[in-house]
Protein backbone atom coordinates (compact mmCIF):
# COMPACT_ATOMS: atom_id res chain seq x y z
CA UNK A 1 0.00 0.00 0.00
CA UNK A 2 1.45 3.34 -0.65
CA UNK A 3 1.67 5.89 1.78
CA UNK A 4 0.85 8.98 0.35
CA UNK A 5 -0.66 10.37 -3.06
CA UNK A 6 -0.42 14.00 -3.87
CA UNK A 7 -2.54 15.89 -6.67
CA UNK A 8 -0.73 18.79 -8.48
CA UNK A 9 -2.35 20.84 -11.63
CA UNK A 10 -0.75 23.40 -13.94
CA UNK A 11 -1.80 25.19 -16.97
CA UNK A 12 1.15 24.91 -19.35
CA UNK A 13 1.39 26.27 -23.21
CA UNK A 14 3.70 24.78 -25.00
CA UNK A 15 5.14 26.68 -28.28
CA UNK A 16 8.47 25.01 -28.46
CA UNK A 17 10.68 22.66 -26.06
CA UNK A 18 10.46 23.44 -22.62
CA UNK A 19 11.60 21.69 -19.28
CA UNK A 20 8.92 21.43 -16.67
CA UNK A 21 9.92 20.97 -12.42
CA UNK A 22 7.44 19.88 -10.41
CA UNK A 23 7.67 21.74 -6.76
CA UNK A 24 5.63 18.97 -3.77
CA UNK A 25 7.26 21.52 -1.23
CA UNK A 26 3.96 23.38 -0.79
CA UNK A 27 1.72 20.05 -0.98
CA UNK A 28 -0.81 20.58 1.82
CA UNK A 29 -3.08 17.66 3.62
CA UNK A 30 -6.33 16.80 2.89
CA UNK A 31 -8.41 14.99 5.42
CA UNK A 32 -11.96 13.75 5.27
CA UNK A 33 -14.06 12.39 8.37
CA UNK A 34 -17.20 11.77 9.81
CA UNK A 35 -18.56 12.10 13.31
CA UNK A 36 -18.94 7.94 13.81
CA UNK A 37 -16.58 6.84 15.31
CA UNK A 38 -16.92 2.74 14.28
CA UNK A 39 -16.63 4.03 10.72
CA UNK A 40 -13.36 3.51 8.78
CA UNK A 41 -12.87 4.12 5.25
CA UNK A 42 -13.41 1.54 2.58
CA UNK A 43 -10.36 1.23 0.58
CA UNK A 44 -12.39 -0.66 -2.36
CA UNK A 45 -15.31 1.78 -3.13
CA UNK A 46 -13.04 5.68 -2.01
CA UNK A 47 -10.84 7.78 -4.68
CA UNK A 48 -9.47 11.21 -5.24
CA UNK A 49 -8.88 13.25 -8.24
CA UNK A 50 -9.00 15.46 -11.11
CA UNK A 51 -11.67 15.73 -13.71
CA UNK A 52 -10.92 18.49 -16.55
CA UNK A 53 -13.54 19.65 -19.08
CA UNK A 54 -11.30 22.51 -19.97
CA UNK A 55 -10.15 20.94 -23.51
CA UNK A 56 -12.05 19.81 -26.40
CA UNK A 57 -14.20 17.13 -26.57
CA UNK A 58 -15.19 14.62 -23.46
CA UNK A 59 -14.27 15.30 -19.77
CA UNK A 60 -11.43 13.46 -18.94
CA UNK A 61 -10.37 12.32 -15.18
CA UNK A 62 -7.25 11.08 -13.22
CA UNK A 63 -7.98 9.10 -9.81
CA UNK A 64 -5.62 7.92 -7.25
CA UNK A 65 -6.99 4.83 -4.42
CA UNK A 66 -8.33 6.38 -1.03
CA UNK A 67 -6.75 3.69 1.83
CA UNK A 68 -7.34 3.72 5.41
CA UNK A 69 -4.93 3.58 7.91
CA UNK A 70 -1.36 5.69 7.77
CA UNK A 71 -2.32 6.77 4.45
CA UNK A 72 -2.26 10.38 3.42
CA UNK A 73 -3.22 12.34 0.37
CA UNK A 74 -2.11 16.00 0.15
CA UNK A 75 -2.81 18.94 -2.67
CA UNK A 76 -0.83 21.67 -4.15
CA UNK A 77 -2.49 24.41 -4.54
CA UNK A 78 -2.86 26.05 -8.05
CA UNK A 79 -3.75 28.92 -9.94
CA UNK A 80 -7.20 29.23 -11.19
CA UNK A 81 -7.83 26.86 -13.81
CA UNK A 82 -11.56 26.73 -15.37
CA UNK A 83 -12.84 23.34 -16.08
CA UNK A 84 -10.37 21.44 -13.57
CA UNK A 85 -12.07 20.16 -10.66
CA UNK A 86 -10.41 17.95 -7.71
CA UNK A 87 -12.90 15.88 -5.55
CA UNK A 88 -12.54 13.08 -3.30
CA UNK A 89 -14.99 10.27 -2.35
CA UNK A 90 -15.28 8.11 -0.03
CA UNK A 91 -16.90 5.19 1.27
CA UNK A 92 -17.09 4.69 5.06
CA UNK A 93 -18.08 1.26 7.01
CA UNK A 94 -17.81 -1.21 10.05
CA UNK A 95 -15.64 -3.16 9.00
CA UNK A 96 -16.33 -7.19 9.01
CA UNK A 97 -13.22 -7.43 11.23
CA UNK A 98 -11.56 -4.80 13.09
CA UNK A 99 -7.87 -5.23 14.94
CA UNK A 100 -6.81 -2.26 16.57
CA UNK A 101 -3.69 -2.03 19.33
CA UNK A 102 -3.95 -1.74 22.39
CA UNK A 103 -1.87 0.20 25.16
CA UNK A 104 2.31 0.02 24.51
CA UNK A 105 4.22 2.14 23.17
CA UNK A 106 2.07 4.86 20.75
CA UNK A 107 -1.25 5.27 20.19
CA UNK A 108 -3.79 2.97 19.23
CA UNK A 109 -3.92 2.31 15.63
CA UNK A 110 -5.87 -0.09 13.56
CA UNK A 111 -4.14 -2.82 11.66
CA UNK A 112 -5.07 -3.74 8.82
CA UNK A 113 -6.43 -7.03 8.42
CA UNK A 114 -8.98 -9.13 6.21
CA UNK A 115 -11.64 -12.31 6.08
CA UNK A 116 -10.05 -15.72 4.99
CA UNK A 117 -13.25 -17.62 5.65
CA UNK A 118 -16.84 -16.45 6.22
CA UNK A 119 -16.54 -16.62 10.07
CA UNK A 120 -17.16 -13.36 11.48
CA UNK A 121 -17.17 -13.78 15.59
CA UNK A 122 -14.50 -12.65 16.19
CA UNK A 123 -14.30 -11.22 19.42
CA UNK A 124 -10.15 -11.35 21.30
CA UNK A 125 -7.55 -9.83 23.12
CA UNK A 126 -4.43 -11.02 22.93
CA UNK A 127 -0.90 -10.76 23.24
CA UNK A 128 1.33 -11.01 19.41
CA UNK A 129 4.03 -13.07 18.85
CA UNK A 130 5.81 -12.62 15.76
CA UNK A 131 6.58 -16.00 14.34
CA UNK A 132 8.59 -15.03 11.42
CA UNK A 133 8.21 -17.35 8.42
CA UNK A 134 7.41 -20.28 10.65
CA UNK A 135 11.02 -21.73 10.46
CA UNK A 136 11.68 -21.92 13.94
CA UNK A 137 8.89 -22.18 16.68
CA UNK A 138 11.63 -22.85 19.81
CA UNK A 139 10.92 -20.89 22.92
CA UNK A 140 8.16 -18.77 20.95
CA UNK A 141 5.09 -17.87 22.88
CA UNK A 142 1.94 -19.03 20.64
CA UNK A 143 -0.81 -20.74 22.51
CA UNK A 144 -3.68 -18.51 23.47
CA UNK A 145 -1.61 -15.73 21.51
CA UNK A 146 -2.42 -13.88 18.07
CA UNK A 147 0.43 -15.52 16.01
CA UNK A 148 1.99 -13.14 12.93
CA UNK A 149 3.12 -15.29 10.33
CA UNK A 150 4.60 -14.47 6.93
CA UNK A 151 5.06 -17.27 4.43
CA UNK A 152 8.22 -17.99 2.34
CA UNK A 153 7.44 -17.73 -1.28
CA UNK A 154 10.82 -19.30 -2.00
CA UNK A 155 9.37 -22.56 -0.04
CA UNK A 156 7.87 -25.81 -2.23
CA UNK A 157 4.09 -25.61 -1.09
CA UNK A 158 4.55 -28.75 1.47
CA UNK A 159 6.20 -27.01 3.38
CA UNK A 160 5.14 -23.39 3.52
CA UNK A 161 1.77 -25.14 4.08
CA UNK A 162 3.35 -27.45 6.71
CA UNK A 163 4.69 -24.39 8.49
CA UNK A 164 1.38 -22.84 8.83
CA UNK A 165 0.24 -26.24 10.29
CA UNK A 166 2.80 -26.22 12.91
CA UNK A 167 1.59 -23.07 14.17
CA UNK A 168 -1.93 -23.95 14.07
CA UNK A 169 -1.58 -27.00 16.05
CA UNK A 170 0.04 -25.15 18.83
CA UNK A 171 -3.38 -23.38 19.63
CA UNK A 172 -2.84 -19.95 18.82
CA UNK A 173 -5.96 -17.80 19.54
CA UNK A 174 -5.46 -16.04 16.08
CA UNK A 175 -3.04 -16.32 13.23
CA UNK A 176 -2.57 -13.33 11.27
CA UNK A 177 -1.15 -14.76 7.88
CA UNK A 178 0.56 -13.40 5.23
CA UNK A 179 0.75 -15.16 2.40
CA UNK A 180 -1.18 -18.37 1.78
CA UNK A 181 -1.59 -21.91 3.56
CA UNK A 182 -4.52 -24.71 3.44
CA UNK A 183 -6.93 -22.91 5.28
CA UNK A 184 -10.14 -24.67 7.18
CA UNK A 185 -13.35 -23.11 7.70
CA UNK A 186 -12.92 -23.22 11.49
CA UNK A 187 -9.43 -22.07 11.79
CA UNK A 188 -8.19 -18.43 13.88
CA UNK A 189 -7.17 -17.43 10.73
CA UNK A 190 -7.12 -14.03 9.49
CA UNK A 191 -5.34 -12.40 6.48
CA UNK A 192 -2.84 -9.38 7.02
CA UNK A 193 -0.91 -7.57 3.88
CA UNK A 194 2.38 -5.65 3.62
CA UNK A 195 1.60 -2.58 5.45
CA UNK A 196 -0.19 -4.51 8.09
CA UNK A 197 2.90 -6.46 9.06
CA UNK A 198 5.36 -3.39 8.71
CA UNK A 199 3.16 -1.83 11.58
CA UNK A 200 2.63 -4.95 13.74
CA UNK A 201 6.78 -5.08 13.35
CA UNK A 202 7.53 -1.72 14.34
CA UNK A 203 5.49 -1.70 17.63
CA UNK A 204 7.09 -5.14 18.23
CA UNK A 205 10.32 -3.58 17.92
CA UNK A 206 9.44 -1.14 20.85
CA UNK A 207 7.78 -3.61 23.26
CA UNK A 208 5.11 -6.03 23.82
CA UNK A 209 1.98 -5.47 21.89
CA UNK A 210 -1.27 -6.02 22.08
CA UNK A 211 -4.54 -6.42 19.63
CA UNK A 212 -7.96 -6.08 20.08
CA UNK A 213 -9.85 -8.21 16.93
CA UNK A 214 -13.62 -7.90 17.28
CA UNK A 215 -15.51 -8.84 13.95
CA UNK A 216 -19.19 -8.11 13.14
CA UNK A 217 -21.61 -9.97 10.04
CA UNK A 218 -23.26 -6.47 9.08
CA UNK A 219 -22.53 -2.71 10.19
CA UNK A 220 -25.89 -0.86 11.09
CA UNK A 221 -24.70 1.93 9.06
CA UNK A 222 -22.64 3.40 5.97
CA UNK A 223 -21.65 6.91 4.66
CA UNK A 224 -21.18 7.59 1.21
CA UNK A 225 -19.50 11.57 1.23
CA UNK A 226 -18.25 13.16 -2.01
CA UNK A 227 -16.53 16.85 -2.02
CA UNK A 228 -15.27 18.81 -4.75
CA UNK A 229 -13.49 22.27 -5.63
CA UNK A 230 -13.93 23.58 -8.89
CA UNK A 231 -11.86 25.80 -10.93
CA UNK A 232 -8.42 24.67 -9.95
CA UNK A 233 -6.55 21.85 -7.14
CA UNK A 234 -6.88 23.34 -3.66
CA UNK A 235 -3.97 24.56 -1.32
CA UNK A 236 -5.12 21.46 1.28
CA UNK A 237 -8.84 20.72 2.38
CA UNK A 238 -10.16 19.05 5.69
CA UNK A 239 -13.54 17.75 5.04
CA UNK A 240 -15.62 16.77 8.23
CA UNK A 241 -19.33 15.50 7.43
CA UNK A 242 -22.31 15.19 10.02
CA UNK A 243 -24.67 12.17 10.09
CA UNK A 244 -27.52 14.73 10.94
CA UNK A 245 -26.15 16.99 7.37
CA UNK A 246 -26.57 14.06 5.05
CA UNK A 247 -29.33 12.41 3.20
CA UNK A 248 -30.64 9.39 4.85
CA UNK A 249 -31.96 6.08 2.95
CA UNK A 250 -33.03 2.81 4.50
CA UNK A 251 -32.49 -0.38 2.76
CA UNK A 252 -33.93 -3.45 3.15
CA UNK A 253 -31.79 -6.87 1.87
CA UNK A 254 -32.94 -10.09 1.31
CA UNK A 255 -31.28 -13.17 -0.28
CA UNK A 256 -32.36 -16.07 -2.15
CA UNK A 257 -28.52 -17.65 -1.95
CA UNK A 258 -25.85 -17.78 0.02
CA UNK A 259 -26.50 -16.02 3.10
CA UNK A 260 -22.79 -15.87 4.49
CA UNK A 261 -21.43 -14.54 1.16
CA UNK A 262 -20.74 -10.90 1.40
CA UNK A 263 -22.52 -9.09 -1.24
CA UNK A 264 -22.40 -5.37 -2.30
CA UNK A 265 -24.11 -1.77 -2.64
CA UNK A 266 -22.56 0.57 -4.61
CA UNK A 267 -22.82 3.74 -6.86
CA UNK A 268 -21.46 6.11 -9.05
CA UNK A 269 -20.73 9.69 -8.75
CA UNK A 270 -20.88 11.47 -12.47
CA UNK A 271 -20.17 14.46 -13.86
CA UNK A 272 -21.08 15.33 -17.65
CA UNK A 273 -21.64 11.82 -18.05
CA UNK A 274 -17.99 10.57 -16.74
CA UNK A 275 -17.80 8.83 -14.13
CA UNK A 276 -15.78 10.04 -11.32
CA UNK A 277 -15.87 7.64 -8.33
CA UNK A 278 -17.28 3.95 -7.59
CA UNK A 279 -18.58 4.03 -4.15
CA UNK A 280 -19.62 0.60 -2.27
CA UNK A 281 -19.62 -0.96 0.81
CA UNK A 282 -20.57 -4.69 1.45
CA UNK A 283 -23.38 -6.52 3.44
CA UNK A 284 -24.40 -10.46 4.20
CA UNK A 285 -28.52 -10.95 3.49
CA UNK A 286 -30.93 -10.96 4.90
CA UNK A 287 -30.07 -7.08 6.70
CA UNK A 288 -31.32 -3.46 7.08
CA UNK A 289 -29.03 -0.90 6.86
CA UNK A 290 -29.21 2.76 6.87
CA UNK A 291 -26.79 4.76 4.17
CA UNK A 292 -26.34 8.52 4.42
CA UNK A 293 -25.42 10.10 0.97
CA UNK A 294 -23.97 13.70 0.51
CA UNK A 295 -26.70 15.04 -0.52
CA UNK A 296 -25.37 17.99 -2.70
CA UNK A 297 -22.30 18.14 -5.31
CA UNK A 298 -20.30 20.93 -4.20
CA UNK A 299 -18.62 20.82 -7.56
CA UNK A 300 -22.40 21.15 -9.52
CA UNK A 301 -22.75 23.91 -11.93
CA UNK A 302 -25.70 25.12 -13.83
CA UNK A 303 -25.72 22.31 -16.73
CA UNK A 304 -24.00 19.98 -15.03
CA UNK A 305 -24.77 16.20 -14.03
CA UNK A 306 -22.99 15.14 -11.03
CA UNK A 307 -25.39 12.96 -9.66
CA UNK A 308 -25.08 9.61 -7.37
CA UNK A 309 -26.38 6.12 -9.75
CA UNK A 310 -26.59 3.43 -7.04
CA UNK A 311 -26.96 -0.30 -7.76
CA UNK A 312 -26.97 -3.42 -5.65
CA UNK A 313 -26.10 -6.76 -6.05
CA UNK A 314 -28.50 -9.52 -4.99
CA UNK A 315 -32.57 -9.28 -4.49
CA UNK A 316 -33.69 -6.58 -2.26
CA UNK A 317 -36.83 -4.58 -1.52
CA UNK A 318 -37.86 -0.83 -2.09
CA UNK A 319 -35.72 1.26 -0.51
CA UNK A 320 -37.30 4.73 1.99
CA UNK A 321 -35.82 7.93 2.03
CA UNK A 322 -35.77 10.26 4.91
CA UNK A 323 -33.97 12.93 4.65
CA UNK A 324 -34.66 17.11 4.50
CA UNK A 325 -32.93 17.16 0.91
CA UNK A 326 -32.91 14.89 -1.87
CA UNK A 327 -29.44 12.92 -2.36
CA UNK A 328 -28.40 13.34 -5.74
CA UNK A 329 -30.45 11.44 -8.01
CA UNK A 330 -30.37 7.71 -7.48
CA UNK A 331 -31.31 4.78 -9.81
CA UNK A 332 -31.90 1.39 -7.72
CA UNK A 333 -31.86 -1.63 -9.38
Amino acid sequence: MPETSVAVARRVTLTGDRTLRTDLSAAKPVTMGIDDPKMRINEWGSATGLVSSAGAGAPKGLVAPLYSGAYRSYAVGSAKIPGLTYFSAASWEQPSVLATTVGGSGPPVDVPVGLTTQRTDWDLEKRVTDAGDGGDLTGLEIEDHIVLLESDWSLPWEELDGRYQAVKAHRPAAILLAGSASIDAADPTLGIGDHGVTLLRERLAKGAVTLRIKGERNGERTYFTFHAHDDGVPAGANWQDRRRDLARVDHSFRTTGYPNDAKGIYGWVTYRGLNLAQQSTVFRAPHRMTAYYTPECPGRRPGSSTRWRPARWGPSTPTRRSSARDPRSRTTG
